[in-house]
């Protein structure tokens, strides 16, 4: 080697060690704030950090998450995540939970060697072999010679570390091993115009270097925090678009880069932008006309490059307006809308003659609030139903888990309707009800427009293993107006008091079912006598075996305009093979409109036949856009279309309520709909429309988590 390649190879060797100094070992989890895991094994260590913590489990084998408590400096190790069977999550102020992210992710990085997922079936639907089984194939890779590959089960993995994905050997003994199918991280979620609500898992830029963590200042210092910046998805070391750049990107670990943007799949159809026509704040999303200067020159067209060359093109800045020669303020850095200019002599100019949005007056903005309302500092201390809010420093009649010592800077000095965990959702507060732990208050939006629900920061559990499973001895899915006798068991018949069925429901946890509001006369309403009777087949089958007829003990209304309903058990629901939960869906998940969904209840038949039955009816998902032309309406953000073209099954009168079911890729259901009361029944060549489920996840988890 000679002298030049050998101080070549020194001072890539000496840079290599730099940026492995500088790199943190927390980058290898995932951060859920304020998230406890109960019935777990711990090894507690006392006074250390929360790198040091990171550390000792990355050295550990069996070791896959930890707690952390920042203020008394206290880990514990685990050998469970949030996804491992028997293990609960739970709301804890004091406790962050810090998790493998190889454990808990359901995509994959590079060749698929690091996947620690549970995905134990192949692309094709066959089950996995255990790893450490012989038969029906002879597994080269046994847990014990590959003890780092966690081989202990029969879920996915690729202890070949060849090239490829992660796969198995399977059941089927024609079928020696066969790839499982799994996302590349890169691949979902894709991007959507500059990717400013990527909340996807990508943690490495286009030169592969690994991604800061957003909540460090090293070996980067910089300005971009998940406490100033609250809405961005400022999670972990993920590639993000906070700033508005021409797509996502994220500060290095190399200490020589400081950022770089990130490679990841663009998606095939940009979404329809709904602009402003007048100037809001600085105008990024100003969608109107004017196209001259406020000095009068006339805009160059954006496509152009004459007279002025630039970068601002509509495939840099995707979903920016950047079609015709309108004024537009494309990546946010300008004080208002502006344009290139036809004048060779004056390259840009402001458009700040555009005419601004109405503004709320002084005393109107003091009781509205904007965006999710953490920064609401009104005087409103009622409920959207009227009980008195608690003082957030009072523990009766309910012990809060947020007060003004723990979130200081929240507002929360008063008993005044706030927001310091950024409920999408709006202002809330505890309530002086001893029934009704905290309710949403009677605050409005300051644009008083249909919410759209961002990403959030805070923790949704993972999928239960043993959701969304039928009795395999049960018909998976069969042909409710159009439907035949079938199995649903997650479908409830809700009962009045006199014992008669009238809506359906969803189980979706051992005490919680999930329904359509107009099923009720009132909400909040009394459950006394209202019953949910689960396991049966008939709808007046009251004597079936398995069959659990469960009281009501609590209403829960669902957001503003959300028309949906929680419904509190009062008591745990025994889980067997007559009755089971349904999986709720994940936040980000992609919907496949070609897979199979079905939808079940004992309602009306339209003589069909079967009457009292519970019966299914298989459906599949349509388009929003198709959908709102056969319906001569627009489908909104928080709706979902399902239906078949020849209309054979279709939701009816005591249907209501119930769930649209669609088959993952583990072959589990999940539920993606509630079918709300909609005028007729069976129409030909109607697909219903559905309140879609995952746009109200954060207010379904937090009200089984904290009531």
């Amino acid at each position: 080697m000679g002298h030049r390649a050998t101080a070549a190879f020194v001072t890539s060797y000496v840079t290599l060690l730099s940026i492995l100094a500088q790199r943190s070992e927390l980058n290898s989890y995932r951060r859920l704030y304020r998230t406890e895991l109960s019935k777990v094994t711990t090894t507690v260590l006392e006074y250390v950090s929360a790198e040091t913590c990171a550390k000792s489990c990355s050295q550990r084998v069996k070791c896959r998450a930890f707690h952390y408590d920042k203020m008394n400096r206290v880990c514990g190790l685990l050998d469970s995540t949030s996804r491992s069977r028997g293990v609960t999550m739970h709301s804890d102020i004091l406790t962050d939970l810090y998790e493998r992210k190889e454990y808990v992710r359901g995509c994959y990085t590079g060749n698929g060697s690091g996947y620690r997922g549970d995905k134990n079936s192949t692309e094709s639907g066959l089950p996995c072999q255990a790893w450490g089984d012989s038969e029906p194939h002879d597994s080269r890779y046994l847990p014990s010679f590959y003890p780092t590959f966690d081989l202990e089960g029969n879920s996915c993995r690729n202890p070949a570390q060849e090239p490829g994905e992660p796969w198995c050997y399977t059941m089927d003994s024609n079928r020696r091993r066969e790839r499982c199918g799994i996302p590349r991280c890169d691949e979902v979620p894709c991007v959507e115009c500059r990717g400013e609500h990527y909340r996807g898992l990508v943690d490495h830029t286009d030169s592969q270097r690994e991604c800061q963590r957003w909540d460090l200042q090293h070996p980067h210092k910089h300005n971009y925090s998940p406490d100033r910046f609250p809405k961005a998805g400022l999670d972990d070391n993920y590639c993000r678009n906070p700033n508005g750049r021409m797509r996502p990107w994220c500060f290095t670990t190399d200490p020589h880069q400081p950022w770089e943007y990130c490679s990841i799949k663009a998606c095939p159809t940009r979404p329809a932008i709904e602009g402003r026509p007048c100037l809001e704040e600085r105008g990024e999303d100003y969608r109107g006309r004017v196209n001259h200067t406020k000095g009068g020159i006339p805009c160059q067209h954006w496509a152009a490059q004459h007279p002025h060359r630039h970068t601002y093109l509509e495939h840099n800045y995707p979903c920016s307006g950047l079609d015709r020669n309108y004024c537009r303020n494309p990546d946010g850095r300008e004080e208002a809308p502006w344009c290139f200019t036809v004048d060779p002599s004056v390259r840009r100019q402001l458009c700040s003659h555009i005419p601004r949005c109405a503004q709320p007056t002084a005393a109107s903005l003091a009781e509205c609030y904007s965006g999710s309302g953490m920064a609401y500092r009104g005087g409103v201390a009622t409920t959207r139903h009227g009980r008195q809010c608690q003082a957030w420093n009072a523990t009766f009649p309910h012990k809060p888990w947020y007060t003004p010592k723990s979130h200081p800077g929240a507002g929360l000095e008063g008993h005044s309707c706030r927001n310091p965990d950024g409920d999408p959702w709006g202002p809330w507060c505890f309530t002086s009800d001893p029934l009704l732990p905290w309710d949403y208050c009677s605050v409005e939006a300051c644009d008083g427009h249909d919410l759209h629900i961002p990403n959030t920061s805070i923790a949704l559990p993972s999928r239960k293993h043993n959701c969304g499973l039928k009795n395999p001895s049960q018909s998976l899915l069969v042909r409710i107006a159009g439907g035949r006798r079938s199995h649903s068991p997650w479908t409830v018949s809700l009962r009045n008091r006199k014992k008669k069925h009238f809506c359906g429901g969803s189980l979706v946890d051992e005490r919680w079912v999930l329904s359509a509001r107009d099923c009720f006369v009132s909400c909040p309403g009394n459950m006394s006598g209202f019953e949910a009777w689960l396991g049966m087949a008939k709808v007046k089958e009251g004597t079936h075996e398995r069959m659990q007829a469960v009281p009501f003990s609590h209403m829960f209304c669902g957001p503003h305009g959300s028309k949906l309903v929680m419904l509190k058990l009062s008591k745990q629901v025994l889980l067997n093979g007559s009755v089971a939960t349904i999986c709720l869906p994940d936040s980000h998940e992609d919907l496949d409109l070609h897979g199979e969904c079905e939808i079940s209840g004992f309602g009306d038949t339209q003589g069909t036949g079967d009457e009292g039955f519970l019966k299914t009816a298989f459906v599949s998902l349509v388009d929003a856009e198709k959908c709102g032309q056969q319906h001569n309406r627009h489908i909104r953000q928080r709706e979902i279309c399902a239906g078949k073209g020849d209309r054979s099954g279709d939701a009816c009168e005591k249907d209501y309520g119930g769930p649209l079911a669609c088959v993952d890729n583990n072959e589990r259901f999940v539920l993606q709909g509630v079918m709300p009361p909609a005028p007729g029944c069976g129409l030909t060549n109607l697909p219903g429309v559905h309140i879609r489920v995952s746009h109200y996840l954060h207010w379904i988890h937090k009200i089984i988590r904290t009531t």
